[in-house]
């Protein structure tokens, strides 16, 4: 393996670059801790969604294998193949490189924001996380139910809506009897809220 020292060092191990976490989670989880606490200070929280950390985190573990491991491997195999200025696979490996660091940096961020969520301090009369919301589309006047679910829990059911999709933020903090209009790709879509179960009353 080719040993690198100075410039060329510094690039392939290059400084994590942190974006800034999504501002919506402040707003749906206004129980969020800040950005920085130690993960492992959070994880004995009562309530936290374990099944979603558990994919996180073996995500998490995948990508911090690849930095440690398979990507160095690829820089070093790259950058023994002679002029640094000229190699296409040597740039290749830093941005693979740069890009896993910033997908650790953003998992961990939302792992800590994961492990926040109590559901104690959810709202019991309004739409939050976990709500079974029943609606009237005031357009074609039909009914549709959604549960709202964080993304990592979406599957197969038709049922489960993403808290963070352009509906289901629309539909955080509002009560029964309420109207609301919320804008999709498709144009503009007016529901009224006919009925909602909370987290608490399932």
């Amino acid at each position: 393996m080719l040993a690198l020292a100075g410039r060329d060092s510094a690039r392939i191990w290059g400084p994590r670059l942190a974006p800034e976490a999504p501002l919506f989670f402040i707003r749906l989880f206004p129980t969020t801790v800040p950005a920085g606490t130690p993960l492992p200070a959070l994880r004995n929280g009562k309530h936290m969604p374990k099944h979603v950390l558990a994919k996180l985190e073996t995500e998490l573990k995948a990508l911090k294998q690849a930095l440690l491991v398979d990507i160095p491997r690829e820089i070093a195999s790259a950058a023994s193949q002679g002029d640094l200025s000229e190699n296409a696979e040597y740039e290749q490996a830093l941005a693979k490189r740069d890009m896993y660091q910033n997908k650790v940096v953003l998992l961990e961020k939302r792992i800590a924001e994961v492990a926040s969520l109590d559901l104690d301090r959810l709202p019991r009369n309004k739409v939050a996380y976990g709500t079974r919301v029943t609606l009237l589309d005031l357009d074609s006047e039909k009914e549709v139910t959604y549960k709202l679910v964080l993304p990592e829990e979406l599957g197969d059911s038709p049922e489960h809506l993403s808290i963070s999709s352009p509906i289901g933020m629309a539909l955080v903090g509002l009560e029964e009897g309420a109207e609301v209009k919320i804008k999709i790709p498709a144009g503009v879509k007016r529901f009224e809220v006919l009925g909602l179960t909370t987290v608490h009353q399932q």
